[in-house]
């Protein structure tokens, strides 16, 4: 049976996540019919060609990153629990995820080093892992600058696997920091202009905490930022 609390706080996600939709998916959307208003039946030079597609690519681009997300999401929250619970090795998880991500560091020359030691083998719940931890290091690779690294390490701390990943890139205002888990409608862009979706991270906050888990970050503006999160270990 769910707890009043529960379902309180389980509705309460879901109102979030129609919010974020409307706002995130209908925008875009309505910027690209707008722009197809705007060029239907006219003519395009060489230069108004390039703009206009750019100015498409970025609205598609947002709107399939947000779609992405709440995919993941739905994947963990949709599929039975129990049956995405395994003892695997925490190092060959992270390198599947830091394989997944090529495409992303290949475009910045960025490199994700690994200091998880090969012996940590836990019993956790892969998707919700998977989740979190590649919704990190792309937010790391976002905002780094070209041919720097991020780094992750994992930990066994008690009953909880603790991770943390880092980087040196653009870092974080005091400011932004205090509200990085909420869901403000807007997005910074990347060190090369990339765009997100805007809810990776509230997203990861969210499901943490309904998990029984953590997600906490640190930054110095200008130096990097550091994100850790902690996840339960179930006994097999």
């Amino acid at each position: 049976m769910i707890k009043i609390a529960e379902y309180d706080n389980y509705n309460c996600l879901q109102v979030r996540l129609l919010e974020m939709i409307a706002h995130d998916v209908k925008v875009p959307l309505d910027s690209l019919a707008q722009l197809l208003s705007i060029t239907k039946g006219k003519i395009l030079d060489d230069e108004e060609y390039t703009v206009f597609f750019d100015s498409i690519d970025t609205h598609v681009q947002s709107s399939r990153n947000l779609m992405q997300e709440l995919l993941n999401w739905a994947k963990i929250r949709l599929v039975g629990s129990d049956d995405q619970y395994d003892c695997v090795s925490i190092k060959d998880m992270n390198a599947g995820i830091i394989k997944s991500l090529e495409y992303f560091t290949s475009e910045k020359n960025i490199s994700i080093l690994d200091h998880t030691s090969e012996a940590l083998k836990l019993f956790i719940h892969i998707n919700l892992y998977r989740f979190i931890v590649r919704n990190l290091l792309i937010n790391g690779i976002k905002f780094s600058h070209e041919r720097q690294k991020v780094y992750i390490k994992a930990y066994h701390n008690n009953d909880s696997l603790e991770i943390t990943v880092s980087d040196t890139g653009v870092g974080i205002s005091d400011d932004k920091l205090k509200e990085i888990f909420k869901f403000t409608g807007k997005t910074d862009l990347g060190t090369m202009n990339e765009k997100g979706s805007g809810i990776g991270l509230m997203l990861c906050y969210e499901i943490l905490k309904q998990y029984g888990g953590k997600l906490w970050a640190e930054s110095t503006l200008g130096a990097g930022a550091t994100f850790c999160f902690s996840v339960p270990v179930q006994r097999e």
